[in-house]
């Protein structure tokens, strides 16, 4: 799982599949359209009550593994963290930081949905082929209802951080990677915000 968002590079469907849960969640759940982030003071306390080693960056990266691995990490402390690294960018990404099947583990625009508290309630896994320029994510939505397949073609990698590529007729579509280690990938998505990615093979 080389690095590259959470991530659901299909902007597009994700952005679809994003605003389909929030509609359903808001039904289901009242009061959960409520998205709005603690303060940064708020927000860097969570992390060293979390972590406690003192050093905001380790910390961060700590808790963001955290988040990836065994989905544990509170939302308000992953925001804290995403933020810590995307000023800090102390793990940057490289070409070869993208191999691999990776799955989409959390997004922020979830983080204060009831319940789900940021991690995606549904599966989705994506395959970056910087090589044969092709970005490929796999939904699965609810059970007995068919995966969904998205294919972003013209893939390409700035050497910065940036991934770029298109869905069909539509605009070019970002994912702006500012962390990428020991399997976990941390991305702000054009159409679907921060993301926090893991390798799964």
């Amino acid at each position: 799982m080389a690095a590259e968002h959470t991530l659901a590079a299909i902007d597009v469907c994700e952005a679809m599949v994003l605003k389909r849960w929030l509609l359903l969640s808001t039904v289901l759940l009242p009061g959960c359209t409520c998205l709005l982030a603690p303060s940064l003071n708020a927000r860097r306390r969570g992390i060293i009550a979390a972590s406690g080693t003192g050093d905001d960056i380790l910390d961060a990266i700590n808790l963001i593994n955290k988040c990836a691995r065994d989905r544990s990490a509170k939302p308000d402390d992953v925001v804290a963290a995403l933020a810590v690294l995307r000023a800090e960018r102390p793990r940057p990404p490289t070409r070869e930081s993208f191999g691999g099947v990776w799955e989409l583990v959390w997004n922020d625009k979830l983080a204060k949905v009831p319940v789900v508290n940021g991690y995606m309630p549904n599966r989705e896994t994506l395959v970056w082929d910087l090589d044969g320029r092709v970005l490929d994510l796999r939904v699965e939505t609810l059970p007995f209802l068919p995966e969904v397949e998205i294919r972003g073609e013209n893939l390409s990698y700035d050497g910065g951080g940036v991934l770029k590529y298109t869905v069909g007729d539509k605009p070019p579509s970002t994912w702006d990677v500012f962390h990428a280690a020991d399997g976990v990938v941390c991305a702000e998505s054009s159409a679907t915000g921060l993301n926090v990615i893991r390798r799964i093979d």
